[in-house]
């Protein structure tokens, strides 16, 4: 007499815990080294209630990045996403140029739940910078980075801020100003990115 063994019951596949999210696929600028105004199709808004399926179908989520090509403060409910995810608890970072920040959404950034947020910045001059972020005012910016860091200090807020810089041929120089600045700022981080190309 054989006993036969019972099938081995299927383990479905772990599920990741990392996914990267692009709330809106638009961007305010025409940086030169991007590519997210030639797509050639139109890409609009992630609704809000189609981002809440997505976290709803992802229970075991622990990072999300929530980025693309395009500039996720274009979005009208990018802090609600952060905030629903941040419930969730899941820890919630994005990219932004930071032309867009007003008082209002520094405080956002500073209560709704994001935990990491990435400044790009591709220079330390207006020149250098306004050559590469076509459309962006470099004065702007930097007034901006102020506001924010001011609103993370004024509500002893966690959340991580780091520059992220691009580099090609003609902002090499500025790479150590670049530091410096940023340091005065309170940023003590700096990711920088190469660039395969002549820019």
């Amino acid at each position: 007499m054989t006993l036969s063994r019972p099938a081995p019951i299927p383990v479905a596949p772990a599920l990741p815990d990392f996914a990267q999210i692009e709330p809106i696929g638009r961007c305010n600028l025409a940086c030169r080294m991007c590519t997210v105004n030639d797509r050639g199709d139109t890409v609009g808004e992630l609704p809000f209630e189609q981002f809440a399926s997505i976290l709803a179908q992802l229970p075991q989520l622990k990072r999300l990045h929530l980025q693309g090509l395009g500039e996720p403060m274009l979005h009208p409910r990018f802090f609600d996403m952060v905030a629903l995810a941040a419930r969730q608890g899941i820890d919630v970072s994005t990219n932004t140029n930071l032309t867009l920040l007003t008082e209002a959404r520094a405080r956002r950034c500073v209560t709704s739940g994001l935990r990491s947020l990435s400044v790009s910045l591709d220079g330390a001059s207006a020149a250098v910078y306004e050559s590469i972020r076509v459309g962006a005012s470099f004065d702007k910016v930097v007034r901006n980075l102020g506001r924010l860091m001011a609103a993370r200090t004024a509500a002893d807020s966690p959340l991580h801020v780091r520059g992220v810089m691009v580099l090609m041929r003609r902002n090499l120089n500025e790479l150590p100003a670049l530091i410096r600045l940023l340091h005065d700022h309170g940023v003590h981080e700096l990711l920088v990115q190469r660039l395969s190309s002549d820019l």
